[in-house]
């Protein structure tokens, strides 16, 4: 079997996970007893109730879990969950596809940031000119806007996996910072994930 750098790197990188629902939090106590770091998107969701209005957190994605593991653990967590927890590969291949260290920290950020006012986007992303938010709370995010129903959306995406949506950001504090980076450049020999950013 060819291994990838990524297969034969035993650095930790973060990988997105795509596991049944009721195996979501059963997994994440698993890795995180096993000193793996994870990382499950929420947003703040509306419930009208008896009560009347009441927020309560709730999966962006229900079945995303992003793990940081060597890809040696994350291929073996497909093996425990008998094939109900995969890992998101690269195309047309068995390789898990690792994501860049400041790409997760971004979607981490804008998500925590956006919580009440953001959206799981689930059509096809328009490759385009990049942009970052220069001002307010996504102050660093950097994504694309898109047009969504009439209203213009700052896309933040981890390509292939998710891409989250939040609203009301004003056009001055958008810088544009030129095309999306290619997918598969792997790192020099030497360099690690995360020195790559």
């Amino acid at each position: 079997m060819e291994h990838t750098p990524v297969q034969q790197d035993r650095q930790p990188h973060w990988y997105a996970m795509s596991i049944y629902r009721n195996l979501v939090s059963p997994i994440r106590t698993i890795c995180e007893r096993d000193g793996m770091e994870t990382y499950r998107p929420m947003r703040i969701a509306e419930t009208f109730t008896d009560n009347g209005l009441e927020y309560g957190e709730k999966p962006l994605v229900p079945n995303l879990l992003f793990v940081k593991a060597p890809c040696e653990y994350v291929l073996g967590l497909k093996q425990m969950t008998r094939n109900r927890g995969m890992a998101y590969c690269h195309p047309g291949t068995n390789c898990p596809a690792p994501i860049w260290d400041k790409t997760m920290e971004m979607f981490m950020s804008v998500v925590k940031c956006g919580a009440r006012r953001l959206e799981a986007v689930d059509f096809p992303i328009d490759k385009g000119d990049r942009v970052r938010v220069t001002e307010g709370i996504f102050k660093g995010a950097e994504g694309y806007i898109r047009r969504v129903h009439g209203t213009k959306l700052l896309v933040v995406a981890i390509e292939g996996v998710v891409a989250v949506a939040v609203s009301h950001i004003p056009r001055q504090w958008l810088e544009r910072i030129g095309p999306p980076r290619p997918q598969n450049d792997y790192p020099q020999d030497g360099q690690s994930w995360s020195q790559r950013v």
